[in-house]
């Protein structure tokens, strides 16, 4: 595994025996520190042509209004436009992570994504999820 960018928020990775961007949420982020690695992640996604994407937010904690709005609004369509074919979200293990990821998920998914999405609370889970997609 490769790491293409790292930051006191997140860490973004490229696992080349799947074809897959992986970023690990580190924990709390404030708004600019929550925003400034997703912008990376969708230069990287469009970098590597990466069809294939693994979001581990076991750590992740509250994420504000503001950046849930800017998540479902501004991340989220950019994210289809990156040609992302398959997402595994990897739940936060904490109740405040977990309603977050509710809040955005709920408001994300009237999208009509375009995508496959697997939800697991287990990263091994996860990446075998993706080693059986094309």
């Amino acid at each position: 595994m490769q790491v293409l960018y790292e930051d006191k928020a997140m860490t973004i990775s490229w696992n080349e025996n799947v074809n897959v961007i992986e970023s690990v949420w580190k924990g709390f982020a404030s708004s600019e520190s929550y925003r400034k690695p997703l912008e990376k992640l969708l230069e990287l996604m469009t970098s590597k042509k990466a069809t294939k994407l693994l979001t581990d937010m076991t750590n992740m904690s509250a994420v504000s209004q503001s950046d849930q709005r800017w998540t479902e609004t501004d991340f989220a369509p950019r994210l289809i436009e990156t040609g992302v074919k398959y997402l595994v979200m990897v739940h936060p293990a904490t109740p405040i992570g977990k309603m977050s990821l509710k809040a955005m998920q709920k408001a994300v998914e009237e999208l009509d994504l375009p995508y496959d999405q697997f939800n697991t609370d287990n990263l091994e889970e996860g990446r075998g999820w993706l080693r059986n997609r094309p």
